[in-house]
Parts: C-alpha cells; sequence; structure tokens
C-alpha cells in the first residue's frame, strides 16, 4: 500500500508542504512529514515513524493489528478511497458546524433579561467570535479546521459565562 492510499483511507489529501500536524501529540506547525519514495513517515517532534499502515493506525486512532487484519494480507479489504470532497463543499460544512456551535450564544443572549444597549453590544461581541473563527476557519487545513472547531464549545461557554448570560443581567 503506498502513502497516498493511506492518506485517502483515512479521508485527508496530499498536504503541499509533504507534512502533517501529527495527532499523537500538540503541534502548531505540521512535523509529520510523509515521505513518496518509500512511503514511509516521520515525526520530527515525537519521533513516530512507520510505513502506509502505521500511518492508519496512527492518524485513524486503530491499533496497528486492526489495521493489518483489515488492509493487509490475503481476504484483506481493498482500500476505500475517501469520497472526494470539493474545497467548497468542505468550507460549507465547517461554516455550518461553526454556525451550530455558536448559536448557544445567541440562545443565551435572547433568554437574558438585557438593556437593549446592552444587548447590542453583547450581540456585537459575539458576532465578532463567529467572524474570527470562521476567518480562521477559511485559512485551515482540515485538520487544523477540525481541532479548531473542538474548541469553539469551550470558547462559547466562557463568553457565555463571562458575561453572565445565563443569570439575571442588566
Amino acid at each position: 500500500m503506498t502513502i497516498e492510499e493511506a492518506l485517502d483511507i483515512v479521508g485527508e489529501r496530499w498536504p503541499r508542504t509533504g507534512k502533517l500536524h501529527c495527532p499523537a501529540h500538540p503541534d502548531k506547525t505540521p512535523s509529520l512529514q510523509l515521505y513518496k519514495k518509500n512511503d514511509s513517515f516521520y515525526c520530527f517532534s515525537c519521533s513516530r515513524n512507520g510505513d502506509a499502515f502505521g500511518l492508519i493506525a496512527l492518524l485513524a486512532d486503530m491499533p496497528i493489528k486492526d489495521v493489518l487484519r483489515k488492509y493487509a494480507g490475503p481476504g484483506a479489504e481493498k482500500p476505500k478511497v475517501a469520497k472526494k470532497v470539493s474545497e467548497h463543499d468542505l468550507r460549507k460544512e465547517l461554516e455550518l458546524r461553526l454556525v451550530t456551535a455558536t448559536q448557544p450564544i445567541f440562545d443565551a443572549i435572547n433568554r437574558t433579561v438585557l438593556t437593549d444597549w446592552v444587548r447590542e453590544i453583547v450581540q456585537d461581541y459575539a458576532s465578532d467570535i463567529y467572524n474570527q473563527q470562521r476567518e480562521a476557519l477559511r485559512e485551515a487545513t482540515p485538520y487544523e479546521a477540525e481541532m479548531l472547531l473542538r474548541q469553539v464549545p469551550r470558547l462559547v461557554q466562557g463568553f457565555i459565562a463571562s458575561w453572565d448570560l445565563e443569570g439575571e443581567a442588566t
């Protein structure tokens, strides 16, 4: 199996730089180098390395024996190439997920008794949060976008708590 087939199986595209963020540790910059020449990978941060099967195990968070049972040897499944999703459709899905994740802020604003001018200020701040996250998603790789979206609920809860939107506000 090639490293490119492994990426297809886990739904990733070949990165322009040949590097991915390693899921084994926090990674500000991509440290997982992919090598087409010998179908291998190496993480320069945590030293994880391996072949295409090891990459599937790492990216899909599966035990290597399950990966090998499924994709190697007699009776193994042929790699199912992930459905190609257009960049536009991917961005649309990410934005929809962001809208869903930030909706609790606006619901809390509507539930809370606020004067008109305070409501306007809080809604402006909430809109700023949404717009900042949306802009970050536009620039992110699919993996980075997933990590950003996982942080949104914490951001939403912090916003709601800081403005005391669950209780009475004036």
